[in-house]
């Protein structure tokens, strides 16, 4: 091959290999891309609504999208050794978590807010009738899309429950990450 067709060609290949590579999100830069899971959805079973992070206002997690797009997309990286509590991180980077603190109505709002996972961004997996539920570590209650609340509370998800019922129930787009859950 000529010199000059062989530079052509390493700078074409360069310029797909750049372009391909900018479509694909980075795992976390602290985690083990081996072991999370990115790119995954997470579906309210009882609205058939996808979770947003709402980078809109205050990065709230909410079962409100009819359409992926990038703020419906999460990583979930386990905390090692147990395969079944993750760290659930958003779009941006931030970390899942479970608002304990708040105040009624918004007790256990789940936000994407934070640079780093402690007990309040862990959540436990568990697969259940029609998919899976998530248990929030920092109070132990089942997380909850707000199926019943109207306007900007609609679909809200909130660590609550004590047990899991239709609104406790996701579905994932990722059946790995849906094997690694409890039975």
């Amino acid at each position: 091959m000529r010199p000059a067709i062989r530079a052509a060609a390493a700078s074409l290949i360069l310029v797909i290999t750049a372009s391909a590579t900018s479509f694909v999100a980075a795992a976390p830069a602290h985690a083990d891309p081996t072991w999370c899971v990115g790119q995954t959805t997470i579906t309210s079973v009882h609205s058939n609504l996808l979770v947003s992070t709402e980078y809109g206002s205050d990065h709230r997690l909410r079962a409100r999208a009819a359409q992926e797009g990038e703020w419906e997309r999460y990583w979930f990286c386990p905390d090692a050794p147990d395969d079944s509590i993750f760290g659930i991180q958003a779009a941006e980077g931030e970390w899942v978590t479970a608002e304990v603190s708040y105040p009624a109505p918004d007790q256990g709002l789940l936000r994407a807010r934070t640079t780093s996972w402690g007990a309040w961004e862990k959540f436990r997996c568990y697969r259940v009738t029609g998919g899976v539920a998530f248990l929030s570590l920092a109070n132990n209650r089942f997380v909850t899309a707000e199926n019943g609340s109207t306007g900007s509370r609609f679909g809200n998800l909130r660590a609550r429950a004590t047990s899991v019922g239709a609104w406790e129930t996701f579905r994932l787009s990722s059946t790995t990450l849906t094997n690694r859950c409890l039975v």
